[in-house]
């Protein structure tokens, strides 16, 4: 481990290719989404995945850690997506194979992954009411922070790497973490992706 480099650094650096996995097992999902049923399909992939680390996250970091942490739920912004598409069954069959997440510092490496979804979000969302008719534009969880996108994520970097520095012993626990959470992700869309 580069001792130069802050957290939010190393996990860059060393969740690369998890990361691209990621993101490559959602492509076909994404590209797919152009009526109701496949965009609700992606949805569903990603909320059923999210929405538990989520709340395991949120059990473990708490305001000390994170002051802004109520804003950063954003999963009830795609539970209502998928009310406004007039499907929200699937909000009932979460994922059951989910990363560890039983310390703060699991939680900053799950969470690593959720705030960066936010980033690729605004991307997303784009892609998404490019290919769908405007009526199907329900992306207010690709658009969670709007304008405050970056500014969000430069808070949260701030929290990450302060976090860090006051739990210097914890640098592995937090990349072993952010590493489970990419890769069950990944593994998780791949199956709906199958199914």
């Amino acid at each position: 481990m580069n001792a130069t480099m802050t957290l939010a650094e190393q996990l860059r650096e060393e969740t690369k290719s998890e990361h691209a996995a990621t993101e490559k097992a959602m492509m076909p999902l994404l590209k797919s989404a152009r009526d109701k049923d496949s965009y609700t399909r992606l949805l569903c992939a990603m909320y059923t995945y999210l929405k538990p680390v989520e709340d395991a996250v949120f059990r473990k970091i708490d305001t000390s850690h994170l002051p802004d942490q109520a804003s950063r739920r954003t999963m009830g912004h795609m539970s209502n997506d998928l009310q406004a598409l007039g499907s929200h069954d699937c909000t009932q069959n979460l994922a059951a194979e989910l990363p560890v997440i039983n310390t703060a510092a699991q939680a900053f490496g799950a969470l690593y992954v959720l705030e960066g979804s936010t980033m690729g979000g605004q991307i997303v969302g784009g892609i998404v009411r490019k290919n769908l008719p405007q009526d199907l534009h329900h992306t207010r969880y690709f658009d969670s922070y709007g304008e405050q996108t970056r500014m969000m994520w430069g808070k949260f970097i701030g929290a990450l790497n302060a976090f860090g520095e006051a739990n210097p012993g914890t640098q592995e626990e937090v990349l072993s973490a952010a590493r489970e959470t990419f890769a069950l992700f990944e593994k998780h869309l791949e199956a709906a992706k199958q199914g």
